[in-house]
């Protein structure tokens, strides 16, 4: 008898299938929504058969792997889509990744093509910048015919050798994740969902699927909103009503300040009870649990409320959950086994990586059909109530902000370094509850000074930022366990009174004090040096946040993690909030930026020279009627319009060209710009 088993799967379809009736269905809802530009269903489809119909004439076909090297943006959805559409297999590059593990996993995945924006190319294969090919498509495409047990994408993974691994996940388990989609999401074409999740992550995969099964809007997050008060601004300006996220970036927003969201997902690590007990009042909170071998998420919860002790929940659609012991054989309710995973969505295996696929594939002995089971490597039990809780690991894969990191790689990076001999890592949780990798090395040199600083930086060209360890500690020696295994256990805390670098800079005046005790503060140590980046401190993105947010309480200043990451220092951040309280005392006396009057020729922002660039395309021309029922009174609706836009500057504003560059001008009244209403054409007796 399994642990937990879920429903059968009764509804059949790929991605393709999935988009395609959401084309047929909402066309005319809006399909994605960025900062710049709003894309509907109908829209969107012209943008996938475009480059899908430049992807065929290059050749592109089923189980192709084409490599996307794309942030969260419009570009990106439309080649997750498109990809799908001719059957190819989606490999994502996270372009925040460094170079080298990019270039690894390009020529890894044996990709035959990549898809890019400006700045993202790689070599190793032909890349087009999809900004430009789309133009050059048709909307003569040729729809792939799709296999259940074909590819749709890979995924890398951390690997305990040292190597990310890719795992080949097909299109077998999306008719169950969609259908658990419709039956625990609570979607209509009204929702938003954010699209938060960094590529490369399968939860952006979800974000994407899940707004297409209910003809909902995908609305992607700016990559500069990590958490914290930044991204909540964000999913509340933007009304988003549905957030997939982890639960250590939930914890760093307000539950007040999210009041419009209905449901919330939280998956990728464990979640701390104070976060459900804060989180699940107001709104359907869900805890999601999967492996990325499994089609994202196998198990979760009934909506949570405080209090709450439900783990990870039941088997979801087409999952088997079963708990064994070392000798695969169902352990007794309550009692702790191994989560071994049966299910429609189990992946294919490792790309090219035969070993490491039969460990983790394994044949089911509960089944004559030749069924395999994906091991986990995840403890958990059985409660009397029939859901499962989660126990953590049986070995060194650990989880970091939902991103899976296996310590080996860790620890083979730093051995890497040619004054280390011996290396290894530790999971450790900081005073502020965030999650952090420490890193210890011993010198290949006795006696010799390590720069752990440079060997820092030397990391973060080689692994993500959430794999860079924290802190890094030279030891005398790694200790080892009785059989000669690394002991992490024994390994020591590190001294939070230990600088990276030689020499520490204090602060200097109250705005650099104010900074460097939030530095300290969330870094866990006893000071910083005022000179040195926040990120070689040990700082991350998450980190950066709750920075920020402290920052900001103390000292009132209008800062974000786009701040600290272009001034990442104490007496640079400090600097810039000085500069900024500066210029806000001198703009006290100044009329509102954009109320110029007259002929003055204002440059146009970032945000409106790409609404500019985006407004000459006939693809953003979008004619409507409107109908009027009863007698339509064509003066007093000239003069309602005049009299708007004499209110409004914004509406009284032109943008010509001036030497070839689109400017902004804001006429003193509506003579320049009133609306010209022809009614010639209507009968008289239907117009006054």
């Amino acid at each position: 008898v399994p642990a937990s088993a879920g429903a059968a799967v009764t509804e059949h379809g790929s991605l393709n299938e999935t988009l395609t009736e959401a084309i047929m269905n909402y066309s005319n809802r809006i399909a994605i929504h960025d900062a710049h530009v709003s894309v509907t269903y109908a829209e969107l489809a012209t943008r996938v058969a475009a480059l899908a119909s430049v992807l065929t004439a290059r050749g592109i076909g089923i189980e192709d792997r084409v490599a996307v090297r794309i942030g969260r943006s419009v570009e990106g959805v439309v080649a997750f889509w498109a990809i799908a559409r001719v059957g190819a297999v989606y490999v994502p590059v996270d372009p925040n990744h460094p170079r080298e593990r990019a270039q690894f996993v390009v020529h890894d995945s044996a990709a035959v093509l990549g898809l890019c924006t400006a700045g993202n190319e790689l070599g190793e294969v032909e890349w087009l910048n999809i900004e430009n090919v789309v133009a050059e498509g048709s909307s003569n495409d040729r729809t792939a015919s799709t296999a259940p047990h074909q590819a749709a994408y890979v995924i890398y993974t951390s690997g305990s050798t040292g190597t990310p691994k890719g795992v080949v996940v097909t299109h077998d388990g999306i008719s169950a994740l969609v259908q658990q989609i419709r039956r625990s999401y609570d979607l209509d074409a009204r929702s938003r969902v954010c699209h938060l999740a960094s590529p490369g992550f399968d939860t952006a995969l979800v974000e994407m699927l899940a707004a297409a099964t209910a003809g909902a809007a995908v609305v992607i997050a700016p990559t500069s909103s990590y958490g914290g008060s930044e991204l909540s601004d964000v999913v509340a300006q933007q009304a988003i009503t549905h957030l997939l996220i982890t639960p250590s970036v939930l914890a760093t927003m307000e539950p007040a300040a999210l009041v419009g969201v209905g449901t919330i997902i939280i998956g990728g690590e464990a979640a701390p009870q104070d976060t459900v007990d804060r989180w699940s009042t107001g709104r359907r909170l869900l805890n999601a649990y999967g492996p990325t071998e499994t089609t994202c998420s196998v198990t979760m919860t009934a909506p949570l409320r405080p209090g709450s002790t439900d783990g990870i929940g039941r088997a979801m659609v087409g999952a088997v959950i079963h708990l064994l012991d070392r000798t695969l054989r169902p352990v007794p309710s309550g009692a702790v086994g191994e989560i071994y995973i049966e299910t429609s969505g189990i992946a294919r295996g490792y790309l090219g990586r035969t070993g490491d696929t039969s460990a983790r594939f394994v044949a089911n002995p509960f089944s004559s059909n030749g069924i395999r089971m994906f091991r986990s490597g995840d403890r958990a039990r059985r409660r009397e109530d029939g859901t499962l809780e989660f126990l953590g690991r049986i070995d060194d894969q650990i989880k970091i902000r939902g991103n899976r990191v296996e310590l080996g790689e860790v620890d083979a990076a730093l051995r890497a370094h040619p004054e280390v001999v011996s290396a290894s890592s530790a999971l450790r949780r900081s005073d502020t509850g965030d999650l952090r990798i420490d890193g210890y090395v011993v010198a290949a040199r006795a006696g010799h000074v390590l720069d752990t600083e440079a060997i820092r930086r030397d990391l973060a060209q080689r692994l993500p930022t959430h794999m860079v360890p924290s802190t890094l500690s030279v030891l005398d020696e790694i200790p080892l366990t009785i059989n000669r295994k690394v002991d992490r256990g024994a390994l020591p805390a590190p001294d939070p009174t230990t600088s990276p670098a030689c020499e520490r800079s204090e602060p200097s005046g109250a705005t650099e004090e104010t900074v460097a005790a939030a530095f300290a503060r969330v870094l866990g140590r006893d000071g910083v040096d005022c000179t040195a980046s926040f990120f070689d401190l040990g700082g991350d993105s998450l980190a950066a946040t709750r920075v920020v947010a402290s920052v900001r309480a103390e000292t009132s200043a209008d800062i974000g993690v786009r701040d600290l990451a272009g001034a990442p220092s104490v007496q640079a951040l400090a600097a810039c909030i000085d500069e900024r309280r500066l210029v806000e005392r001198q703009d006290n006396s100044r009329p509102e930026c954009g109320m110029s009057e007259g002929v003055v020729a204002i440059p146009l922002a970032p945000q409106q020279r790409h609404i500019d660039r985006s407004a000459r395309l006939p693809l953003y021309n979008l004619p409507f009627t409107v109908t009027i029922s009863g007698e339509f009174h064509a003066v007093a609706a000239a003069q309602a319009l005049t009299d708007l836009i004499d209110r409004h500057s914004t509406l009284r504003t032109r943008y010509p060209d001036v030497d070839g560059v689109p400017v902004q001008v804001v006429e003193p009244d509506s003579a320049g710009v009133a609306p010209n209403l022809d009614v010639h054409h209507f009968e008289d007796a239907a117009v006054t």
